[in-house]
């Protein structure tokens, strides 16, 4: 029963993940570089090596995204002054400005599709959000 439940919830969730995606403010970002912005936003700053870890990417790999995201000044590397080796990253104005457009964008769309739900329906949904958070806590 649980088994059949997950997969009605994932059937339910990715096409809405995606739904969600697609309302974001246009850009030349690959999924990886958008992923990797939304990490670097809500843990910033955050080391390289802890961003690789979160995102399960190879060093290599988390260094030119994040290199791409600089180039395109959604992010700044800040350097310890006592170890250069250390280098953590955190978004830009610029780089919040995008997230903070991308996210209204997103939170209109949906709240456009749920203010067409019935009432009882709009209930459900609201007690179901902190069980869904629940399932996705890095704790």
């Amino acid at each position: 029963m649980v088994r059949e439940w997950a997969r009605q919830l994932r059937a339910a969730v990715v096409p809405l993940a995606r739904q969600l995606r697609q309302q974001r403010v246009e850009d030349s970002f690959t999924p990886t570089q958008r992923t990797v912005l939304g990490t670097i936003h809500r843990y910033a700053p955050i080391s390289l090596g802890d961003l690789a870890a979160r995102e399960r990417l190879s060093p290599s790999r988390i260094s030119s995204v994040v290199t791409a995201l600089e180039d395109a000044e959604f992010v700044t590397r800040i350097y310890d002054r006592r170890d250069r080796r250390v280098c953590r990253v955190e978004t830009t104005a610029v780089g919040e400005k995008w997230i903070e457009q991308s996210e209204a964008a997103a939170s209109d769309w949906l709240a456009g599709r749920i203010a067409g739900l019935a009432p009882a329906e709009r209930a459900a949904l609201a007690a179901a959000v902190p069980v869904i958070e629940s399932l996705i806590s890095d704790e």
